[in-house]
């Protein structure tokens, strides 16, 4: 009995605390042998009882604060601990049990001074070291997780649990290359053949470098038909239905395999009946069969199960504008019904991707003849640069203007075809702050020699889903912005901060992801020009095209985002973007898209264009600039 274990030992110790009822040490044993019977609200009564005839030592309040963490009351339980700490300040296994219930109560960045200090106290210990890189993964602190987990290999070579979590660890670290994620996930399979959450991560690497290695694609499929195949997947696996998700991700963009393909998105939907991609991706296969109907139905599922999955909206709103009936009365009904208090926003969000479709109409009907007017444009440059440039020329002062003229034209037309144009490119998942941090960089030549570029980059900051080369030309274009509005001296402020999904505003459609902002010390904006500034083809500049702004705009669109401009603090321009996580399945991304129109990329064309431009004497217009785009018309 006196390991304190058992009924009998729990006997003894009541009849201890009948015979010495002041007796701590009596009441906490108590305490102890019930709390390891499981019987909690009595052990809480004894560790108390313990407690409070002996506020002064540290064992009664440490085995209370187990008890009260037991129990899920949180804020009891801390103090308990900080009584422990109190009274001794590096009591190792109190900061350790502190940090865990910090982090198990969502305080992970809480969590990390008590164990960070747990583990220096402690550098043997494989737990703490453990819950240590869990919270660092929880904080987004990529390369202190990596560290802590390696050194966990390290402290217990056999648990294949800490190399999968070591995999996990490197995929999020954007600076990590994905082979040693893969070699993480290896050897966790290794210590353990039947790990599958492991082995799903290696088919996921394998889906993600299809296009770079052609045997990838079939490894996948491979490893993914086997896992499909296991009977008793969904008891081992509890993700299990991204496995099938995945596996339809890989076949829907062929004829030969999408049946194949709707059985797996079928069989992850019997899995988890509410994952909106899964319904979002069965709706296209269906509206491409046209099937309109199922496809309607589809998206509506998504919707309600969730709404702020954007590209199931798109869908369903790209569907009801080609096939106006009674069938789009009846589905924004059912919305309305079994989501009453998201369908506000939703039904909002829903007008916005109708006006954009037909907008993009709007668009496509005058794009031929935009393109038009650009190329005589060009041709006309080639022609009198030629002109102004030659011996010839009676007066370079005038021809310089028609040049200047010429110029500013091309690049109006040029804005406005990058105004225009709706992305195509693939999505994936992004580290922002290292987006931003490179955008804003690579605009450093325009930057005044007198201003200064401060970053506050929080830490933790989430992985976003998203267009690079988009969300790139969107802050280039705002640092661009603010460089411009400081000619001479100024401080460009850039922010980029998480957004809780508990501390986002009532009806924002960004309930959890990054907000980024840009703030210069400029002159500012009037509220005409607050108001006006995401117009197209509004400016305030001299030599201004007036599309930086729109551009902006249509890609916060693109992302499900929002963006909006006010005055700063210190009277410049503030720019605010939230951006939404939108963190999908991690699944290789599937090519069912539906999109109003599809533009190929601009730069291309111009290139294109200027190619085929030739002088009267045979030469090619130069082609140097970077990026195969043009410097110049």
């Amino acid at each position: 009995m006196a390991d304190g274990r058992g009924p009998e030992a729990v006997e003894a110790y009541r009849r201890a605390v009948e015979a010495e009822p002041t007796l701590a040490e009596a009441h906490r044993r108590l305490g102890l042998a019930l709390y390891r019977q499981g019987d909690l609200d009595h052990a809480r009564h004894a560790a108390e009882a313990a407690a409070a005839l002996s506020p002064e030592l540290v064992e009664p309040w440490f085995t209370l604060g187990l008890i009260l963490r037991d129990l899920r009351d949180v804020p009891c339980s801390l103090a308990a601990f900080d009584r422990v700490l109190g009274i001794q300040r590096d009591h190792r296994e109190a900061l350790h049990h502190r940090g865990r219930v910090l982090y198990d109560s969502g305080h992970a960045e809480e969590a990390l001074a008590s164990l960070q200090r747990a583990a220096e106290l402690s550098p043997d210990s494989a737990a703490v070291v453990h819950d240590l890189a869990i919270a660092h993964l929880a904080c987004g602190n990529w390369r202190e997780a990596e560290a802590a987990l390696a050194r966990c290999t390290a402290l217990d070579p056999g648990n294949p649990e800490t190399y999968y979590e070591l995999g996990h660890a490197h995929e999020y670290d954007v600076a990590t290359p994905d082979e040693d994620a893969e070699s993480a996930y290896r050897r966790a399979v290794e210590l353990d053949p039947e790990h599958l959450p492991a082995q799903f991560r290696l088919a996921v690497l394998r889906a993600r470098r299809r296009r770079a290695d052609p045997l990838a694609r079939a490894e996948a499929l491979e490893a993914l038909r086997r896992l499909a195949g296991r009977e008793d997947l969904s008891s081992h696996f509890p993700d299990a239905h991204l496995v099938f998700y995945l596996l339809g991700t890989l076949l829907d963009d062929g004829e030969a395999t999408r049946c194949e393909a709707i059985e797996a998105y079928q069989r992850c939907l019997a899995l988890r009946p509410t994952f909106a991609p899964a319904h979002n991706n069965l709706g296209v296969l269906a509206r491409q069969t046209g099937d309109y109907e199922g496809a309607a139905d589809h998206f509506g599922q998504a919707v309600v199960a969730d709404p702020g999955y954007d590209p199931a909206v798109r869908n369903l709103c790209r569907l009801l504008y080609d096939q106006p009936n009674e069938l789009a009365v009846r589905e924004l009904r059912e919305i309305v019904d079994r989501i009453p208090s998201a369908a506000p926003d939703v039904i909002a969000c829903m007008m916005g991707h109708v006006i954009d479709a037909a907008k993009s109409e709007a668009y496509a009907s005058s794009y031929d003849r935009v393109h038009e007017i650009k190329n005589l444009i060009g041709v006309l440059g080639a022609r009198m640069r030629k002109v102004c440039c030659g011996e010839g020329c009676r007066d370079q002062l005038q021809g310089a203007e028609l040049l200047e003229m010429q110029t500013r034209a091309f690049d109006a037309i040029r804005g406005y075809l990058g105004a225009i144009e709706t992305t195509s490119g693939e999505r994936e998942t992004l580290d922002c702050g290292e987006v931003l941090r490179m955008a804003v960089r690579q605009m450093a030549v325009t930057k005044p020699a007198g201003v200064e570029v401060e970053y506050h980059i929080s830490p933790g900051l989430p992985q976003l889903t998203g267009d690079r080369r988009r969300l790139t030309q969107l802050f280039r274009n705002l640092t661009v912005n603010a460089f411009e509005a400081m000619p001479e001296t100024g401080t460009l402020r850039v922010l980029a901060e998480l957004i809780r999904a508990s501390e986002a505003p009532a009806g924002s459609p960004v309930r959890a992801g990054v907000r980024i902002v840009f703030e210069d010390t400029g002159p500012g904006m009037t509220e005409e020009e607050l108001r006006r500034a995401f117009d197209p083809g509004f400016t305030t500049k001299p030599t201004g095209s007036g599309y930086g702004l729109a551009v902006v705009s249509q890609v916060v669109r693109e992302h499900g985002g929002t963006v909006a401009l006010t005055r700063g603090e210190a009277g410049g321009a503030r720019a605010t973007v939230e951006l939404p996580e939108r963190a999908r399945p991690e699944a290789a991304t599937s090519r069912l898209r539906l999109r109003p129109v599809i533009y190929e990329d601009w730069r291309k064309l111009i290139q294109a264009e200027v190619d085929a431009i030739r002088t009267d004497d045979g030469n090619s217009v130069r082609r140097d600039a970077p990026d195969g785009d043009v410097s110049g018309p």
